[in-house]
């Protein structure tokens, strides 16, 4: 290199040893292509922000596993599930389990039981 102290060309992709203007290019082209055009998207999400906030509502007092079973019934997945009941992922995918395995006759274990209750001999 000589001396040269020119600014790179914004279209020019200049990479340093830590990669850093490749991840930011990544960051900003991920961003654009995550902006939509649409005018119903602010619509839509505030839409989205209503319906967690009404199921959060509606659920609030029901123990957690009939909320998730009453969440997945109207329409919520997992994920979202968790987020309206502020519980991890995983606790939901398994209360879904648990629920389908329980609905379709299958024996729950004993260690699964609530402690008052025992299981017959």
């Amino acid at each position: 290199m000589s001396g040269n102290s020119e600014a790179p060309d914004a279209g020019a992709l200049v990479v340093n040893g830590s990669g850093s203007t490749v991840n930011a290019l990544r960051r900003r082209t991920a961003g654009a292509r995550a902006a939509s055009t649409d005018p119903n998207d602010g619509v839509i999400a505030e839409l989205r922000k209503m319906n967690r906030l009404l199921a959060a509502y509606t659920t609030r007092g029901m123990p957690r596993g009939e909320a998730i079973a009453f969440l997945a019934a109207a329409g919520f997945a997992p994920s979202q599930i968790a987020e309206v009941l502020r519980v991890n992922p995983i606790t939901v995918r398994t209360a879904l389990h648990r629920a389908r395995r329980t609905a379709s006759g299958a024996t729950v274990p004993a260690d699964t039981l609530p402690s008052d209750t025992e299981p017959d001999e």
